[in-house]
């Protein structure tokens, strides 16, 4: 049984086929790593893609208007296959929308209509001399690339340090700074830029002999590299930065043998005791994505195999007044998501399908919603399920011969019906999505069709 609360999430169907689009670029494989959504609204996605099965694989960028549909303006029909190997892929926006697709190794500059910038660099390429890789990258509120990357001390000893750029390529001056324990390889976690363009690093400390496995420290920076504030999360097997939010709260993972806990900070680093129990929360699985809205609620996401389940909570409990008491899912078959970020109310999440060979990138596109004055008595809801319903809804408490009339969430009409005396109503021609269920005077109901 699912008794819905005041917020939910549905498909956009104003997005794509009911909120999904799927594509093949013309590649024998393809594989989504990052996206971003440009001012104009404009969903520009990276990840490497395979032209044949015996071709190396490279990197890509693709562009889609809001409306899902792919922007064939932009580049060579909508996608631009590079030759940059594809490790680490990443792409950032300029403020004017210009693209900085990279990877560990280089990076390409794009204009508005995915045209290589060959003022940039080389050509249009970065690859930068020595050690300086693009291991985590950002773009500074004035149009500045900056990199954090690990770079060898010794053997099975690394640092991490910082390389700024001019937005043509050129090396800018910054603070000459490393970061890291000493014996032990420290790689970056997660790069973050203030409105302010102060700078947020975190980095993980290999405690366990294995890169990205260990404790997790955070770094504070102004906009030329000058520590501000730094502080050691603590974990004895993983740590990882999970979410910057609007107002600057930093929520940090940090997994024990057996748990995990989540700790919030302020954006001075200190420890938000309001959050949680004294700044921190164990209502948190080891989840696959966290996202902070504007109004402090947490999002969290856990992709299982195609099943997706979208958590919200206030960081100490689920959100009883989102969807499912905290708890919303989806079923998507075949669909590995790789990126997720909120979008008004809403989410954007992208990924691809599998088996790899010849597979689609996709995009699935949420809006948030509002209750629509629905009933929610839990002793008449208890005889309507399955809920969410996949073909027959059961309607038990209901007299034969009650009218039953099936709305959309805008109110559209789509079909009424006399309850038989099997009390199912047949629902198995519904596309997936929220539905309003009228039955008789006695009320109407929120149903999902999976």
């Amino acid at each position: 049984m699912v008794i819905f609360g005041q917020d939910y999430l549905q498909l956009d169907p104003s997005f794509g086929a009911g909120g999904l689009i799927e594509i093949n670029l013309g590649c024998f494989e393809t594989m989504v790593a990052d996206h971003i959504v440009a001012t104009d609204g404009k969903i520009i996605v990276a990840g490497q893609m395979q032209l044949t099965a015996s071709s190396y694989p490279k990197a890509f960028v693709a562009r889609f208007h809001p409306n899902g549909t792919l922007d064939t303006d932009f580049g060579s029909n909508g996608h631009i296959f590079t030759n940059l190997t594809p490790h680490s892929v990443a792409v950032n926006l300029f403020q004017d929308n210009s693209i900085l697709l990279s990877t560990l190794d280089a990076a390409q500059k794009f204009d508005q209509n995915g045209t290589l910038d060959t003022s940039f660099g080389d050509a249009g390429t970065l690859d930068p001399e020595g050690l300086v890789r693009f291991a985590k990258v950002a773009i500074t509120n004035d149009n500045k690339i900056l990199t954090a990357y690990s770079y060898f001390v010794w053997t099975e000893h690394t640092k991490v340090k910082f390389k700024r750029f001019l937005s043509n390529g050129s090396p800018d001056s910054f603070n000459d700074i490393s970061f890291g324990d000493i014996n032990k390889g420290n790689v970056p976690d997660k790069l973050v830029i203030f409105p302010d363009n102060h700078i947020l690093l975190s980095y993980i400390v290999d405690y366990n002999g294995v890169y990205d496995f260990g404790n997790i420290k955070l770094v504070k920076l102004d906009s030329q590299g000058i520590v501000e504030a730094e502080v050691d999360c603590g974990a004895d097997y993983k740590g990882e930065l999970l979410t910057v939010g609007l107002d600057g709260k930093v929520l940090v993972e940090c997994r024990y043998l057996g748990y995990s806990e989540v700790f919030q900070y302020n954006s001075d680093l200190t420890l938000n005791t309001s959050f949680g129990t004294n700044g921190s929360s164990t209502v948190f699985p080891a989840y696959d994505y966290h996202l902070s809205r504007s109004d402090g609620k947490i999002i969290s996401i856990d992709d299982d195999n195609g099943v997706l389940r979208v958590y919200r909570t206030n960081g100490s409990l689920l959100d009883s007044t989102f969807a499912n008491n905290g708890m919303q899912q989806f079923n998507f078959q075949n669909k590995f998501f790789e990126d997720a970020d909120l979008l008004g109310d809403g989410l954007l999440l992208s990924g691809h399908t599998y088996p790899y060979a010849n597979n689609k990138l996709f995009i699935a596109k949420f809006d948030g919603a509002s209750d629509l004055n629905i009933n929610t008595d839990e002793s008449f809801i208890a005889g309507l399920y399955p809920n969410p319903v996949t073909d027959f809804l059961n309607v038990t408490n209901i007299s034969p011969g009650t009218l039953v009339s099936i709305f959309t969430m805008d109110g559209r009409g789509i079909r009424e019906e006399q309850l038989g005396f099997t009390q199912k109503v047949d629902l198995t021609t519904l596309n997936k999505g929220f539905y309003i269920l009228k039955i008789g005077e006695i009320g109407s109901f929120k149903i999902y069709k999976n």
